[in-house]
């Protein structure tokens, strides 16, 4: 069985959906500054995470 095709969204009324990003207001991003930042273990090899 092969897979079905993915979906594929296209926005036709862009004047429409620009005016509904509008109404929403900014995007609200929360930050919590007091975790620590994270950091990864040292390795002494080079390359990507393997």
């Amino acid at each position: 069985m092969s897979k079905p095709a993915p979906t594929l969204y296209v926005t036709l009324k862009w004047p429409v959906y620009h005016a509904s990003l509008c109404e929403r207001g900014p995007p609200a991003v929360w930050l919590d500054l007091s975790s620590k930042p994270w950091h990864a273990a040292s390795s002494s090899k080079q390359g990507g995470q393997a």
